[in-house]
């Protein structure tokens, strides 16, 4: 996702080199190697159905996920079938809440399109920040630029 990529270069820069795009979308976002979709396994499956209760995320930055989901035109809210899905791919990483973006499908305008990206931005933002938590480090501790400093 693009929109994660600008984020590890600019607001969460101190993060490039420890963070990493697990799986899902394209390599750093530029469309041309695309990487897996993380898989998730329910350890509570049972021996004859491995895959029962597993769930696969769309995007994942150090096994973090955020999903793309469809909608309701109603209220803008993920729809029955991906609000379950996301709860269980909460469940199945630990996580209250998975990050989720609107699908930007065909049809939709320049208006969806923008308010998309802007979505991607949050859950990025929102997934990065859960990483620094893990790692313990922020922006804040980084040494300050030279230039800056001066």
């Amino acid at each position: 996702m693009q929109q994660c990529e600008d984020l590890l270069r600019g607001e969460f820069a101190h993060l490039k080199g420890l963070v990493k795009h697990t799986g899902g979308a394209t390599l750093e976002g530029k469309g041309k190697e695309h990487l897996k979709e993380e898989y998730y396994k329910d350890p509570k499956a049972p021996d004859d159905n491995k895959t029962r209760g597993s769930a696969y995320a769309d995007v994942s930055y150090d096994h973090q996920p955020i999903n793309s989901v469809n909608v309701k035109k109603t209220d803008g809210l993920p729809v029955a079938r991906e609000r379950r899905g996301l709860e269980k791919l909460g469940r199945l990483v630990g996580e209250e809440a998975i990050p989720w973006v609107k699908k930007l499908l065909a049809g939709y305008g320049a208006d969806d399109k923008e308010e998309v990206q802007k979505q991607a931005r949050e859950a990025c933002r929102e997934t990065f920040r859960k990483i620094e938590n893990k790692l313990g480090k922020t922006a804040e501790d980084e040494p300050a630029d030279q230039e800056t400093a001066q």
